[in-house]
């Protein structure tokens, strides 16, 4: 067994419900942060879609070394996406979100201080920071544009060893997640494997050697096609 368990304080106290009752996934945060930090990965934490903060508090708790950047609209699901969605056949909004405000986000989390905001659309809302370099991302947008748009942009900057990970990759409502993981794995030539937690999670574990997703396309960070139709 484990030499050094998980500790399930750290998300069964004042999270919110949905992410104090998906341990798999918190357990795979806290190894991906035990890792990251066993190795050396540098770089910062961000996620792409935070809600009502319940993973972004777990990141900014597992990597209080780090700066942990946050992108979302904090009004919903954007007119563009949700369009988007329907024009390739993967139904409209996913799920309900609860009104939530960057504001309040931040004050729930352990370390705010090591918060960085960024509200908006992405990728527009990514502008200025080409420069940066990340440990691990988090995306939680539960629509195929934001999705494909954040693994195009985030995969060449995450560094060697680091994690990418994709949610909902199995949620009956969230079809459009799967969608653009599939079609990232295959235009880049990456390999993923999905945990099995509440909706399941796409996890990309980063081979900078490789120098995938600097190609062209992936540089792009506009609108992009549908690519091949994936069931």
């Amino acid at each position: 067994g484990m030499t050094r368990p998980i500790d399930n304080r750290v998300f069964l106290v004042d999270r919110p419900w949905r992410t104090s009752t998906n341990m798999v996934r918190c357990a795979l945060l806290e190894l991906c942060s035990r890792e990251i930090h066993r190795i050396g990965v540098p770089g910062d934490i961000a996620e792409v879609g935070v809600g009502e903060g319940g993973t972004a508090s777990l990141l900014n708790h597992h990597f209080a070394d780090r700066n942990l950047l946050l992108f979302d609209t904090f009004t919903g699901f954007d007119a563009r996406d949700l369009t988007r969605n329907e024009e390739l056949g993967l139904g409209g909004v996913p799920y309900s979100l609860s009104p939530s405000s960057a504001e309040r986000v931040v004050e729930t989390l352990p370390r705010p201080e090591n918060v960085e905001l960024h509200p908006g659309w992405f990728p527009e809302s990514a502008a200025g920071l080409q420069d940066r370099s990340f440990a691990l991302v988090h995306i939680d947008v539960g629509l195929y544009q934001p999705t494909y748009a954040a693994l195009r942009w985030f995969f060449g900057r995450v560094n060697h060893r680091g994690y990418v990970l994709v949610a909902d990759y199995e949620h009956d409502s969230a079809i459009g997640v799967g969608r653009a993981v599939r079609q990232h794995a295959e235009e880049t030539g990456t390999a993923y494997v999905v945990i099995p937690d509440l909706s399941g999670t796409a996890v990309f574990a980063v081979d900078s050697r490789r120098q995938v997703g600097r190609s062209p396309a992936s540089r792009s960070i506009g609108r992009s096609g549908p690519g091949p139709r994936q069931a």
